[in-house]
């Protein structure tokens, strides 16, 4: 456990994602993050989407096709590393 509530760790997960400079970043990788609650994955989806991060959510109440659906955009999605400029295929 870090000691940071749910806040501080989206905040970090935000900074890896967004900030060049951060020690551990992961701008240019594709991240899939787990979460304990629907709740948790609705709430990090909205809150990774307000950051300019492209997110998918996955989890037992949204309907079969659209996890189906959300599942294929993650494993098709590419990061173009030349430019750092993201797509979904």
């Amino acid at each position: 456990d870090t000691g940071m509530g749910n806040k501080g760790r989206l905040e970090l997960v935000v900074e890896m994602l967004t900030n060049p400079d951060h020690a551990d970043s992961l701008i240019g990788e594709k991240v899939m993050i787990f979460l304990n609650s629907v709740q948790d994955v609705d709430g990090a989806t909205n809150a990774l989407r307000r950051a300019g991060i492209k997110a998918v959510p996955y989890h037992a109440k949204i309907p079969l096709a659209e996890r189906s659906e959300n599942l294929d955009k993650y494993r098709r999605y590419v990061v173009d590393k030349s430019d750092d400029e993201e797509e979904w295929e």
